[in-house]
């Protein structure tokens, strides 16, 4: 019987250290999880930004060489 009761204390703690290990890897999931939402947030800005750029970069680039092109014609 003191095998059983030992045994069961053992199973006890080891059980409530499992669960504390448990919660602690959720909130450790649900610190990831926000981390990598607030990172594709914060990607999604700056694909439409380098678009909003490169869009710009691309009509200054055609206004130059319509320029050039111009200036060549004279």
């Amino acid at each position: 019987q003191l095998i059983a009761d030992v045994w069961c204390v053992v199973l006890c703690c080891v059980r409530e250290h499992m669960e504390a290990m448990v919660e602690q890897l959720r909130s450790r999931l649900q610190e990831t999880q926000q981390s990598l939402q607030s990172s594709t947030s914060e990607l999604q800005q700056l694909q439409v930004e380098h678009d909003m750029l490169l869009e710009r970069h691309n009509k200054i680039l055609q206004e130059t060489v319509s320029k050039e092109a111009e200036l060549r014609e004279r």
